[in-house]
């Protein structure tokens, strides 16, 4: 089950992967939402940025996880987390609509013909045996996140032994948020090469893996094999952000910087593959 700390290493790791330009384009986002140029992004910027963009209320369990320390401020990296689970976090149970931050059960045969949509359902309502109240009785067959991925890849499933390891390290990623190597996914053959987010984060593959270095991590990648859009969990912030005031308001800045890094984040090359992207 993915848990913040998990989060954090995943959006850390794709910002140590990233362009320059990249890198250049999180700073400015970062610095639009610190309105007041202290160094940190507090509270009240944070709802700011909800408020003044169309979203009614702000869940502050949010803040306070992603705060860290504790300090009642969020730096760089707290607000890169931010972004990033604001962009690839976007699937609910469809029977309690929790958020599924981390493995959740998903109907193989909505999943092959998505369109748009999935049928997903967290744990206990997959086991409480829920779908079969609301969802077709002859769409009966679900495998969970972590399975249907290796699934998808043609690999085999070791039943009852964790069958991905770290291609550096060698932990075990069972259960774990992981980053695979796309080209290697698409044509796995058996095989595919997955690496921990600490390894990802260190640049690791580019000692054993030097010419594929496009990664996604696990919960992206099952999304966008199902040709889903990345931003499905937050429908309205880009219209939202759009700019309805005059130059150089803060809400104007703020639109600036985001286009300017999902601009950025557009012209690399899953985009061409995938059709979507992430830092």
């Amino acid at each position: 089950m993915a848990n913040m700390e998990e989060l954090h290493m995943a959006a850390s790791a794709y910002y140590r992967n990233a362009s320059n330009e990249l890198r250049q384009r999180a700073t400015e986002f970062f610095n639009s939402m610190d309105t007041n140029g202290d160094g940190g992004v507090s509270f009240n910027e944070f709802v700011q940025f909800f408020v003044q963009n169309g979203y009614n209320r702000v869940d502050p369990n949010l803040f306070r996880g992603l705060d860290r320390n504790g300090d009642g401020f969020l730096d760089f990296f707290e607000v890169l987390t931010f972004y990033y689970i604001f962009k690839t976090r976007g699937v609910w149970c469809d029977y309690c609509r929790i958020g599924l931050m981390g493995l959740y059960f998903t109907c193989v045969a909505c999943f092959d013909n998505a369109g748009g949509n999935t049928y997903d359902l967290c744990s206990t309502c997959y086991e409480a045996r829920r779908h079969q109240q609301r969802h077709p009785p002859h769409h009966n067959y679900f495998l969970d996140s972590y399975v249907l991925l290796r699934a998808k890849a043609g690999l085999p499933l070791l039943a009852g032994a964790p069958n991905v390891w770290c291609d550096y390290c060698r932990i075990g990623l069972m259960g774990r948020l992981y980053f695979t190597c796309v080209a290697c996914f698409d044509n796995a053959g058996g095989n595919t090469y997955d690496l921990c987010s600490t390894c990802y984060e260190a640049r690791r593959h580019q000692q054993q893996h030097p010419h594929h270095n496009y990664f996604l991590d696990s919960y992206v990648l099952l999304r966008a094999k199902a040709g889903l859009p990345l931003l499905a969990g937050a429908p309205n912030l880009q219209q939202a952000l759009v700019p309805r005031c005059a130059p150089n308001t803060p809400q104007q800045r703020r639109w600036t910087a985001f286009q300017a890094l999902e601009m950025a984040l557009s012209v690399g090359n899953l985009a061409a593959q995938l059709g979507c992207s992430i830092m």
